[in-house]
């Protein structure tokens, strides 16, 4: 019975065989094609970071001569670099592969994030500063999370609202906002939480996602020591983009002294991250965002 259902299908796959003979071969030039088309994407996606590498690699040393019988001048100061991932500790994942990245870079936790204090805990321990990311209102419909400030709130609203995100986890230095282009736009608003800050001796780090923000402004006006985001390296979510951005973050340290960017617990920013970190020194410095307050 075997035998015969055997010779059946073979006699009919003879009968066919030029359809399977056109069926194979196509699908054989749609793998060679597609398998071409792979390596393209991964030479194009490498070929930023090998660019950024390679540049840091020939950089010449800043380590001055010495001469003889001449005291040796101190060497000139390195463009330094404050990294923030901000969006930190809605999930394990990423919180576990932020906290992987070198001690220098900063982690900003939402204060309503899971198990947060024991996630900033961790990150304390692998030497990273911490920041606490709280939720502000933005433009549009997008929503920033629980506890966010909004225009609008009554003055008591407002204060209550600040203060149970600023008591959220200890052992932060300062505050970024997440989202805020309405609310950072907001004097009113700005006020009480500039005031809170002074009051907890905090710094605050202005994302800058208006150009209408109030944030630097009044934090000067009050004192509390303040930062500004130069980059966002991950808008866009693929390595060659992170990797332009991250250039483009080495050129402007270069040209004023330092630069300040924001990226975000994607993996491909992490992954993107922790391969070229490593190659900063000696040209450059990488500090934690405190180092570069006024």
């Amino acid at each position: 019975m075997t035998k015969g259902f055997l010779q059946r299908v073979l006699k009919e796959l003879n009968r066919h065989r030029a359809k399977l003979a056109v069926l194979a071969l196509f699908f054989g030039v749609a793998l060679i094609f597609w398998l071409l088309h792979e390596q393209q994407e991964a030479r194009k996606t490498s070929s930023a970071l090998e660019a950024i590498i390679s540049h840091l690699r020939e950089m010449p040393s800043i380590t001055p001569v010495p001469l003889v019988a001449v005291p040796t001048p101190p060497a000139p100061p390195r463009p330094r670099i404050a990294i923030v991932i901000d969006d930190v500790g809605l999930t394990s994942e990423g919180s576990q592969e932020a906290i992987a990245l070198p001690a220098g870079v900063t982690l900003s936790f939402f204060p309503y994030a899971p198990h947060v204090q024991q996630q900033v805990d961790t990150a304390h321990a692998a030497g990273h500063e911490v920041f606490m990311h709280i939720p502000m209102e933005a433009m549009g419909s997008e929503d920033p999370g629980p506890g966010t400030l909004r225009v609008g709130m009554s003055e008591d609203e407002l204060r209550a609202a600040i203060e149970k995100n600023l008591s959220a986890f200890t052992g932060y230095v300062g505050v970024n906002n997440h989202m805020g282009s309405r609310f950072t736009a907001d004097e009113a608003g700005m006020r009480p939480l500039m005031e809170a800050l002074k009051a907890r001796e905090l710094m605050f780090l202005d994302s800058r996602t208006t150009v209408s923000t109030k944030g630097e402004d009044l934090a000067r006006e009050l004192g509390v020591p303040v930062t500004r985001r130069h980059v966002f390296l991950d808008n866009e979510m693929d390595e060659e983009s992170i990797a332009n951005q991250f250039a483009a973050l080495l050129k402007l340290a270069d040209r004023q002294g330092m630069a300040v960017a924001i990226g975000h617990p994607h993996h491909v920013t992490l992954a993107t991250l922790a391969r070229l970190l490593p190659y900063l020194s000696p040209r450059y410095e990488l500090v934690p965002v405190s180092a570069l307050v006024k």
